[in-house]
């Protein structure tokens, strides 16, 4: 039994420390379990932020000069509202010129700029 006065710790047995289960034994306390009444009622889960599938706006990133961003750019010209699902389908549609198209700008965009001294 605690002593008047001093309360007894109101956390589910799992979570305890080791030193802590040896003083609830020391003082016969019993550890509350899991299925007490008390965490039916206060174990809130927390809110988790859900988004629908498709719903994410396209921002391709400035600096990226992957084929798949520089066709995104491109793309989000003409849709400004674009989804990524949408420019992942547009992307994935386009015919092998198509990509290669953006490939050839990719390694355009990637070699080392003339100076005009060149």
């Amino acid at each position: 039994m605690p002593l008047p006065g001093h309360l007894i710790p109101m956390v589910p047995a799992g979570s305890i420390g080791l030193q802590a289960q040896q003083a609830l034994k020391a003082n016969n306390a019993q550890p509350i379990q899991d299925n007490h009444p008390f965490f039916a009622v206060h174990n809130i889960p927390h809110p988790t932020k859900r988004l629908r599938a498709g719903t994410t706006k396209m921002h391709p990133s400035k600096t990226s000069t992957t084929p798949r961003n520089l066709c995104a750019l491109k793309w989000i010209i003409s849709n400004p509202k674009g989804t990524t699902d949408e420019f992942g389908t547009y992307y994935n549609s386009l015919s092998a010129e198509g990509k290669e198209k953006w490939e050839k700008l990719s390694v355009k965009a990637k070699e080392p700029e003339k100076t005009a001294t060149e």
